[in-house]
């Protein structure tokens, strides 16, 4: 699970960006 969601949030660092990130990291 630990790995999950570790690839969840690198994937939205990647996608949105270090300034939209914590907008997104809401659906856990």
């Amino acid at each position: 699970v630990l790995l999950l969601l570790l690839l969840w949030t690198l994937y939205i660092l990647i996608i949105n960006g270090p300034i939209a990130s914590p907008k997104y990291r809401l659906p856990i």
